[in-house]
């Protein structure tokens, strides 16, 4: 067995052993923590999923020698359909609107009434249903595709992934506005899905880094300082779209001054949660940024691996910053915020894992496979 496989196994029952105990100690505390550690891993599979559509979409050569790593993350995702379930069980336990309208105060009343055709249990199990599935199915038709090989296959390949990209869009769009945004169905951001997508795609990118040139990654032919340089760029790329994103919802929202607008972004930026934006700032934007602006850093693999895990943890404090706030009015680290990430992580690394043992490190029968190997970073 793999160090990555005992890893895995050992947080996966670690994390479920405490999770157990922690829906009956601290329920609520459980479902919130579960949401986050559920979300990060989600959007980090399905922007794996929206980076190898793009390369197929591009016909990028260089993105091919590096595409199984992506396929192994995307894996998981039949999975974390299935994970899925506690959060729709758990509704009300996470979502205002999903509880008796009794409990409601005038704010929420007025807000929640008039959107009350959408966001309603059955409507939302509905379409988190649909978002999944249209995940699962587009990941394994290519996943598949690109096992088969050959020219057919890559022209397939395209072809599905230059329909999908339009759906990928719409769906993790909608996604992040049902499972994060309506925690606070009295607030909205027309940018919130670009918002996750960018931390999400951008972690995805890192962990790609990660598991292509780290320390558990295979020593094979592929990875070498000019698919470094590009992935390195890439994680530059996304670091740089991410900040641009946040603060640009940040200044419009602070500009405008409308009070149903400013209260989600006022308990973020104020008190312990304030403290933590600052550091969230830190640790996904001033230090991988200037970090990677060196073209030396990213032809150095090693150095790229540890900045992508780097990342990695950085998208999973942004979303504890982002769903945390509508449980705690301060920043209040929980075991069981650890105890989430253990199993729901470890649970997809295990199934990742398994799923990729005994087949090739690399698309062996695509026929852009030779004019990867031989790419040349500019």
């Amino acid at each position: 067995m793999t160090r990555a496989f005992v890893l895995a196994i050992a947080a996966t029952l670690a994390g479920a052993a405490l999770l157990a105990l922690g829906f009956v100690v601290d329920p609520r505390q459980a479902m919130f923590s579960y949401l986050a550690a559920w979300v990060f891993a989600a959007s980090i599979a399905v922007g794996a999923l929206f980076w190898i559509a793009i390369a197929h979409a591009t016909n990028a050569t260089w993105m091919v020698v590096l595409r199984r790593r992506a396929e192994d993350v995307t894996s998981a995702l039949p999975l974390l359909a299935a994970l899925s379930l506690p959060v729709l069980v758990g509704l009300r336990a996470l979502y205002p609107w999903a509880r008796p309208e009794s409990g409601w105060d005038d704010a929420m009343r007025e807000a929640v009434l008039p959107k009350h055709a959408y966001l309603n249990a059955p409507f939302f199990t509905g379409r988190a249903i649909f978002y999944l599935a249209s995940w699962v199915v587009i990941a394994e038709l290519l996943r598949r595709l690109s096992r088969r090989g050959g020219a057919d296959a890559a022209g397939k390949q395209r072809a599905v992934a230059a329909v999908s990209l339009p759906i990928l869009g719409f769906t993790f769009t909608f996604a992040a506005f049902d499972w994060l945004m309506s925690l606070d169905p009295t607030w909205s951001s027309n940018v919130f899905g670009i918002y996750l997508f960018g931390g999400g795609f951008g972690a995805a990118i890192g962990l790609l880094c990660f598991v292509s040139f780290g320390p558990l990654a295979s020593r094979i032919r592929e990875t070498t300082a000019d698919q470094s340089h590009a992935l390195g760029r890439l994680l530059l790329a996304f670091v740089i779209f991410w900040t641009y994103i946040a603060f640009c919802q940040y200044l419009i929202i602070w500009i405008a001054d409308v009070p149903g607008e400013v209260g989600w972004v006022h308990l973020r930026t104020t008190g312990s949660w304030g403290e933590l934006a600052v550091v969230l700032a830190v640790v996904h934007f001033f230090l991988p940024f200037f970090s990677l602006l060196s073209r030396g850093v990213k032809r150095r693999p090693a150095v790229v691996a540890w900045l992508g895990a780097w990342l990695v943890l950085a998208h999973f404090l942004d979303m504890h910053w982002v769903i945390l706030p509508e449980l705690h009015a301060g920043f209040h680290p929980h075991w069981l915020d650890l105890a989430a990430l253990l199993f729901v992580g470890g649970a997809s690394v295990l199934i990742a894992t398994l799923r990729a043992r005994g087949e090739p490190s690399m698309p062996v029968g695509d026929p852009r496979l030779e004019a990867g190997l031989h790419y040349e970073a500019a």
